[in-house]
């Protein structure tokens, strides 16, 4: 597991491994990045992964990568779990899902 508090940690965290199957992003961080720009560059070097993005304010931004989740805020553990094993099983495009 890789966590970083900031945008910027986590494009680094990113960067410095090939092994990451699953992104759990909020969209609102802590520094100029978003989650989506985190999103974004996380589908560019794994164009698989599976993205889970969660938010306290709206999702109609439209920049979701294809096949990810959005999660309003607050999330419960059992909806984190059923948006895991979503995203991990799906391999159609027919996403964006919501889950609430």
């Amino acid at each position: 597991m890789l966590d970083a508090a900031t945008g910027a940690g986590a494009l680094k965290a990113l960067q410095e491994t090939n092994t990451v199957d699953l992104l759990i992003t909020d969209i609102r961080l802590a520094d100029p990045l978003t989650g989506w720009d985190i999103a974004e560059a996380f589908r560019a070097s794994s164009p698989i992964g599976a993205v889970i993005y969660a938010s306290g304010n709206s999702d109609n931004d439209g920049r979701r990568v294809a096949g990810s989740v959005f999660l309003s805020k607050p999330v419960t553990i059992s909806s984190l779990l059923v948006a895991c094993r979503k995203v991990l099983q799906e391999t159609d495009d027919s996403f964006p899902l919501r889950l609430s």
